[in-house]
């Protein structure tokens, strides 16, 4: 295969942006890295895929006609590793999938109340601080992050992303029920300096602590960490310290340790949804986070009505309610993931590249042949050929004394795949050239770098 995924994404920015540099930089590759690649490309193509002097570039026709095609062929690829991914991991094959990470417990409601509103669309929810899950987000092990922050710290990513607000909570206080102020029905948060604050076990809990606490003109006692809500609740009922919490975080029916006060002028974090646009379709995002604040007024209502129905509760009384908002087309942007080129650094992600390795090694039957034909060391292979079934969850080729052979599920992804192979390859053929058009701008290139038997050009 002459073409790899890193070609498709800097032809891809070539075409949104009018600029190597662009490109080079939407692919992580340096300018001269990305000049190279293209000429590179073009050489083993024999064919021109841009023109333009160097500060503005375009695709020529057959630019065009690659990235398509290419493009086409490596989402088909996806879907079809996907599918055989799915279907080894017990996931049921061809329902859009949303996965999400999240923090707190409350994602049962959630996930049905997105079962009526959404129906069609298969909910995973992995639970993480949001620390946690803006990681999972950069690792493409998520599509979307629900997560809070300060208002004026946003969260921080490497992924590209879009961030939809969807409330910005009050903070109240937890106390214990001997605490001085725990009779108040506000509490004045400077009232508080002398006290001992318990925080979560994330750096992104004591900076909000001590950006709360420092905002009101004194430097909080940060003395103890707690390991999760339950332990902090304990700690607080037991006069250990006091915590900012979430107004939904009351404590349980006849605890009687413990009580939580709104704060007088409350600080506020903003809890948004940040998402993948090539992923998730806008008006997707924008239902997803609707229903999120719908379920926090319905938990609300359930956990503190108080709170729920007073003047500084987040969520207005014009958000939807129970009426269906399903709309096949809000799918579409799910179901453009398998349609698509699957992101880099999924787990799953199969690449040309592999598609090469498994037909090398049917056609040679031992790893010993493969590895010559591949160039590298039969070791060098087998920690290959290790990560790519460790990734996909399942054997994809069988061992034994006679030599090695594709698995059932590799043969099965092949034979999806040849048809829009077939296809590919024809588009490959109907692009080539024998030379350039006379007086064709080409792509600059540095001048230390030459080819043999070539121009500087990549054309023969």
């Amino acid at each position: 295969m002459p073409i790899d995924e890193i070609d498709l994404l800097l032809l891809k920015g070539i075409a949104d942006t009018a600029s190597i540099a662009a490109a080079a930089r939407a692919a992580g590759l340096p300018a001269s890295v990305a000049a190279r690649r293209l000429t590179g490309l073009e050489r083993r193509l024999h064919a021109v895929l841009m023109t333009g002097d160097g500060e503005r570039m375009r695709l020529t026709q057959a630019g065009r006609t690659l990235l398509t095609a290419g493009t086409v062929f490596v989402g088909v690829v996806a879907a079809a590793a996907q599918r055989i991914a799915d279907l080894a991991a017990g996931r049921p094959p061809g329902i859009p999938r949303l996965r999400l990470a999240g923090f707190g417990s409350n994602w049962d409601q959630v996930a049905d109340d997105l079962s009526t509103h959404a129906p069609g669309m298969l909910l995973e929810v992995t639970q993480r601080e949001p620390s946690a899950a803006a990681e999972l987000y950069d690792a493409h092990r998520v599509d979307a992050v629900y997560a809070w922050h300060e208002p004026d710290r946003p969260m921080s990513t490497t992924r590209p992303a879009v961030v939809l607000p969807v409330l910005d909570e009050p903070l109240w206080v937890a106390l214990p029920a001997s605490h001085p102020s725990a009779g108040r029905a506000a509490v004045v948060l400077r009232a508080l300096a002398g006290d001992r604050w318990i925080c979560g076990p994330t750096e992104q809990s004591r900076a909000l602590t001590h950006a709360v606490c420092t905002a009101e003109g004194f430097a909080p006692f940060l003395g103890y960490t707690a390991g999760s809500g339950a332990t902090g609740r304990s700690m607080i009922s037991h006069a250990v310290g006091i915590a900012l919490v979430s107004p939904l975080t009351l404590p349980a029916p006849g605890r009687t340790g413990i009580v939580v006060r709104p704060l007088r002028d409350p600080p506020h974090r903003r809890l948004v949804l940040r998402y993948d646009p090539e992923v998730v379709e806008t008006r997707l995002a924008g239902l997803l986070a609707r229903r999120l604040r719908a379920c926090y007024a319905a938990t609300a209502a359930r956990r503190n009505p108080g709170y729920r129905a007073g003047p500084d509760f987040p969520v207005s009384g014009t958000e939807p309610g129970g009426e269906p908002e399903f709309d096949p087309a809000l799918l579409a942007g799910l179901r453009a993931l398998d349609a698509g080129p699957p992101p880099t650094g999924d787990p799953r992600r199969l690449g040309l590249s592999d598609l090469h390795l498994l037909r090398v090694v049917y056609a040679s039957g031992s790893l010993n042949r493969a590895a010559r034909v591949l160039l590298i060391s039969q070791p060098a292979l087998s920690r290959r050929i290790h990560r790519l079934e460790s990734s996909f969850g399942l054997e994809l080729f069988v061992r034994s004394h006679r030599g090695t052979d594709l698995a059932p599920a590799a043969r099965t992804l092949l034979a999806e795949i040849a048809g829009a192979e077939a296809a590919f390859r024809s588009a490959l053929a109907s692009i080539t050239l024998t030379a350039d058009p006379p007086g064709t701008p080409r792509v600059p290139v540095p001048s230390h770098t030459t080819f043999t038997g070539l121009g500087p050009t990549g054309v023969g």
